[in-house]
Order: structure tokens, then sequence, then C-alpha cells
């Protein structure tokens, strides 16, 4: 990977634009699948939170929070209520795409892939236990996530929260299109999973 000469000082912006100046293709695959391992362990991230765009009749588009990478495994995870329209969505029709941004970096990634709802498996049971207990309340409203309320105020908790609520949608990534937002001229590369690599190539910005 390449660094942009003489501008690791002028900042921390600068010097993560800097990170994407490879001009070889397997030099942006690394960064790609390095940036993502690191958000799951870094919360301020600007690719924590990316959107997940699914096909529901309500446009699909929300922001998760981005759990878990595996690249070998293609591999993208994220948490929901098993009662959501997300997942809903999902039940119906697997295939979605994540939106990840770094307003900092200027680099857009989007990845199409298709999806696994995991609910009251081993799975799901093993990555409960690690929800923090008061992140567990949010699996146990008595409303549906989506449904309307008196007021802000009439949100109801049902007794005994558990696991039974909680999703996990474990999904398996198909198709990369990496856009660097670049000053000096828009970089863009995409790849394609053919069922046995990935094939990639530049791509007009």
């Amino acid at each position: 990977m390449l660094s942009v000469a003489g501008e690791v000082d002028r900042g921390k912006g600068v010097w993560m634009r800097g990170r994407w100046e490879s001009t070889e293709l397997g030099g942006v695959w690394q960064e790609i699948w390095r940036e993502l391992g690191e958000v799951v362990r870094t919360p301020s991230a600007a690719w924590r939170t990316p959107v997940v765009a699914t096909s529901g009749d309500d446009g699909g588009g929300r922001i998760v929070v981005l759990r878990g990478v595996c690249e070998e495994r293609r591999e993208l995870v994220f948490h929901s209520d098993a009662r959501s329209p997300k997942v809903s969505a999902l039940r119906r029709s697997p295939w979605l795409t994540w939106v990840f941004y770094s307003a900092e970096s200027q680099v857009q990634l989007r990845v199409r892939a298709r999806a696994t709802v995991h609910v009251g498996d081993g799975l799901a049971k093993g990555c409960w236990l690690a929800v923090p207990e008061a992140s567990r309340a949010n699996y146990g409203t008595a409303g549906v996530p989506g449904s309307a309320m008196a007021h802000p105020f009439a949100q109801q908790y049902l007794e005994g929260v558990s696991e039974r609520n909680f999703a996990v949608v474990v999904t398996e990534a198909i198709g990369l299109d990496w856009l660097w937002l670049r000053s000096r001229g828009h970089r863009r590369a995409g790849w394609d999973w053919n069922s046995r690599e990935w094939v990639g190539t530049w791509r007009t910005p």
C-alpha cells in the first residue's frame, strides 16, 4: 500500500485517505477487509454504523451496527429484533446491500449479500450471551418495532426478557463496489464472487 508523500503531517483525514492510495486492486482489497475488521473493534469508526437496504415495501434502508466480519467466509453480521420489518423482509427475500461511508476518508463501500436469519439457534444464543444487560431490554418491548405509540413515554416492556426476540443476521457477500471521492480524481473498483473466487476490476467512477 502506498502513502501520499508529504501529506502525512497535514492531519488525520489526509493520512486516512493516503491509506487508499494503492494502484493495485490487491492493495485496495486488503485495505477494505482490514478496515472492516478494525471497525468492529472501534465503536467510533464511521464504517461501524452502515446502512443496510432490504427489498421491503418501505424502501428498506436502515442503520445497523456491524457486529462481525470474516473475510474467509465472506461474512458481515448485524443484530436485530426478530419482529422487525427488516427481518420480515429478509425472510421473504434474503438479498440486501450494505452501504458504508466515511466522510473523513471520503470512501464509500457497497456490499451485495445474501442474508441468513438466526433466531433461537446455537449461534443466536451464543451472541445473546455477549449482549450487555442494559442493551437486552431493547429486544423486550411489548410493541413490535415500528408500531404506533400514543406518546414518546408509552413504551412498555415484557417481563423476563430472553433471546426469543433476538436475531443474528449473517450475510454472505457476493459483490463489492468501492468508491473513493478523491479530490484529485475519483477512483472506483469492484469485485464479484463467481462461486469459486473473487474477480476484481477497476471501474469508471
